[in-house]
């Protein structure tokens, strides 16, 4: 009974005062990546969860998997093995989800176990230098573990109660207590801690929680006044370029052929979504898939550039719904040729952007002709790029349609560029071609750079029902991005979840 009862006592001296401190430094990176919460209840159940959800891991290996085998089996060195090799699992498997969310910002699931364990065999014999950890580990707990008890126990705990137990449930039963009042509140930053960590308790709706008269009576969660990061869309570039830009966008081609289609540079595999106009129109200037959940109601990127460099930004349009932030609407589209006229009588100095949207299935290609005529009357031509796309396509899936870009671009006359493209690389390739502006592409955009040599497009991120999809070109396969719900070896899945880790950062 003594060793028994010795047995039992080293391992929970062992699980609860060793292994939980370590499981909780690992729990930080958990806040380290997803940041500070921003309301009271929230930072309550983010202190809550670290608790509870280290707390029940431990809790259940001790009782479940611990505690029974050593009460049969009642020998000390024994249980040291045993409880060292339960810990090394659990520990090991929450260094693995931590590495994962740091690096993906998704926990386990399965995609990102299989994708580890081909990475594993992919790395052949090195995948042995992974047992280290667990070696470094192992030594601790075996030669330190009464150690570190006993000088936790003269300080911090007394091991004779059970308090930490207490502790556990008690956060335990208040992270579902949260959870619950959240399915009345809606708080989003209630619902970024849960994401936060690893374990989702299936909780069930509660009709009574959605009902209006609880919603009315229960307590606000109340913001608090932090220091909050700057979001990094859009950035201030450091630019150098001096072109003017005509931007002609065209809800649908007309049937009649454009003006200066194939005269210039042609995206002849160009592609889009099948969605709405105004989400179109903002995909291709935002250089990002647009849904509800887009979080940015400023300027885009390109027109922030344009701001920055005291360019005159100007809308024509065949109608005063549509709205480009930023961007103020000077009539319908005939107007462009005063407008142009009365810039080229006065001599100015300025750059200009016009943005010329058109919605009545008419081309507009006398005004637009006569605009860039007058241009090129004066040498402007040189300096100016026009753009000709379409918000809708002519072929392509039930989600995806080609929509051909025409540009015309000085040294880039009668040019096709064939491979894939889509309506995000458009800004951010003028950004940096044409507008010169330092800095990586990601920093602000979703696209590649079409002129880019060695770019292999081969990656279509859009929304649809209010989560990400992505479409992977060669392999006409599509799935969603959000549960990763498709795995394969012959898809690259480090590229697809750095995808999704940046959609989900440039949502924030």
């Amino acid at each position: 009974m003594k060793r028994k009862n010795f047995s039992l006592v080293w391992g929970r001296k062992l699980f609860f005062g060793v292994a939980w401190p370590i499981l909780l430094l690992i729990a930080l990176s958990f806040i380290f990546k997803g940041g500070v919460p921003e309301s009271v209840l929230s930072v309550v159940l983010l202190v809550l969860q670290m608790i509870s959800q280290t707390g029940m891991l431990i809790l259940i290996s001790y009782f479940l998997f611990f505690y029974p085998v050593v009460w049969l089996i009642p020998t000390y060195y024994f249980s040291r093995i045993w409880g060292i090799g339960i810990l090394n699992v659990v520990i090991g498997a929450y260094l693995i989800d931590a590495y994962s969310y740091l690096k993906y910002g998704i926990h386990l699931n399965p995609f990102v176990v299989k994708h580890f364990l081909n990475q594993a065999e992919l790395m052949g014999e090195k995948i042995y230098l992974g047992i280290i950890p667990l070696v470094v580990i192992t030594s601790i707990l075996w030669s330190r573990g009464n150690g570190i008890w006993y000088v936790m126990q003269k300080k911090f705990m007394n091991t004779n109660k059970s308090w930490y137990i207490t502790a556990i449930l008690v956060s335990f039963v208040g992270t579902i207590g949260i959870s619950f009042y959240n399915q009345g509140r809606q708080s989003q930053n209630i619902a970024n801690v849960i994401e936060q960590f690893p374990i989702k308790l299936p909780l069930p709706d509660v009709e009574v929680f959605s009902s209006e008269a609880v919603k009315s009576n229960l307590p606000e969660d109340h913001l608090i006044n932090i220091p909050k990061m700057k979001n990094f869309y859009p950035k201030a570039l450091s630019c150098k370029g001096e072109k003017n830009f005509i931007f002609v966008v065209y809800k649908s081609f007309p049937e009649k052929e454009l003006e200066f289609q194939g005269l210039g540079l042609t995206l002849a595999n160009n592609y889009i979504l099948k969605t709405s106009t105004e989400n179109a129109l903002h995909s291709l200037m935002y250089s990002f898939p647009v849904d509800k959940a887009f979080p940015h109601e400023g300027e885009s990127q390109i027109v922030r550039v344009f701001q920055d460099y005291n360019y005159q930004l100007n809308l024509f349009s065949t109608t005063t719904d549509m709205k480009i932030e930023g961007v103020d609407y000077k009539g319908e589209i005939p107007v462009i040729k005063d407008w142009v006229k009365s810039y080229i009588e006065s001599g100015a100095a300025y750059k200009f952007a016009n943005f010329l949207y058109i919605d009545n299935d008419k081309a507009y290609g006398k005004s637009i002709k006569t605009v860039v005529d007058e241009l090129s009357a004066k040498n402007l031509m040189e300096d100016t790029i026009v753009v000709v796309a379409s918000l809708e396509g002519v072929e392509g899936s039930d989600n995806l349609v080609k929509s051909p870009v025409y540009l015309l671009w000085k040294n880039y006359e009668m040019t096709s560029i064939n491979k894939m493209t889509t309506h995000y690389d458009l800004m951010p390739t003028l950004i940096q071609e044409a507008l010169n502006c330092k800095g990586d592409i990601k920093d602000f955009s979703f696209g590649k750079n079409f002129l880019n040599k060695d770019l292999n497009n081969q990656y279509y991120v859009f929304n649809k029902e209010n989560k990400p999809w992505i479409w992977i070109a060669d392999k006409n396969l599509t799935f969603s991005l959000k549960d990763l719900d498709y795995y394969s070896k012959e898809i690259n899945a480090d590229e697809i979840l750095s995808l999704r880790k940046f959609y989900y950062t440039f949502l924030k």
